[in-house]
């Protein structure tokens, strides 16, 4: 169950733009199946890396990056600077023109896609949730019958969650709607965090998670963000 969770997680929280969709369906299929890797215990690394978009200018030229295992990075730049591109090379959504991406010393252009998606949370501005209840979406792909209830909770605590569920009158049963529209843009970034806590993966990236929030939710956000220092590999991208 454990491995089926965290696959689903990728799908729930590494959903690329719509221009990324759109330059991946241009590209070729790669049918390797490539190598499993277990969970990364050393560092990401981009060596040299240099990337442009198909007809455009170079946007990464020659650029070498290091985020250690268990430490908390925060990438800053105007828009249009490379910040997003950067997380997009590191879930292996685009290859580098020149130079690799690294997981504890493997490149990923080698490593088998899924495997390393299902060691990536990625907490976009736009966090992605389904029609359900709100423990369905902190627990995407879990059996009921496999969810710790416990986890559910720590979870939803150190995203400050809890805090509007707990006024809720059906709680964690409390239905969401299509796409989570009966929440607020905070409430829906905080249960996007509880989700990537509760599923666990070693890897976390937000990216320009608070941009579109009013100063509560954002300062909320980001105290959760905070309480994750030296738990996981945290990379934090803001303008």
């Amino acid at each position: 169950a454990a491995g089926t969770s965290t696959q689903a997680m990728a799908l729930a929280s590494l959903l690329p733009s719509a221009e990324t969709v759109a330059s991946l369906l241009q590209e070729e299929p790669d049918t390797r199946k490539g190598l499993s890797i277990a969970p990364m215990t050393s560092r990401v690394e981009l060596q040299n890396v240099s990337f442009s978009y198909s007809g455009s200018d170079m946007v990464l030229k020659d650029l070498s990056l290091k985020f250690e295992s268990n430490k908390f990075y925060g990438i800053v730049g105007i828009s249009g600077s490379g910040k997003s591109t950067i997380v997009d090379l590191i879930a292996g959504f685009f290859k580098p023109q020149s130079g690799q991406v690294l997981v504890d010393g493997v490149d990923i252009k080698d490593v088998n896609n899924s495997t390393w998606l299902s060691q990536l949370g990625i907490i976009s501005q736009d966090a992605f949730l389904f029609s359900g209840t709100i423990e369905d979406n902190i627990c995407f792909g879990v059996d009921a019958e496999d969810r710790d209830q416990n986890r559910v909770k720590e979870a939803t605590r150190i995203a400050y969650a809890d805090e509007f569920i707990d006024l809720l009158p059906q709680g964690y049963q409390t239905m969401v709607g299509e796409r989570g529209v009966k929440l607020s843009g905070g409430q829906r970034q905080r249960l996007a965090i509880a989700r990537a806590i509760y599923l666990d993966p070693p890897v976390l990236i937000f990216d320009e998670a608070t941009s579109s929030l009013d100063a509560h939710s954002e300062r909320k956000v980001q105290e959760a963000i905070e309480k994750l220092h030296g738990k996981r590999t945290v990379i934090v991208v803001a303008h």
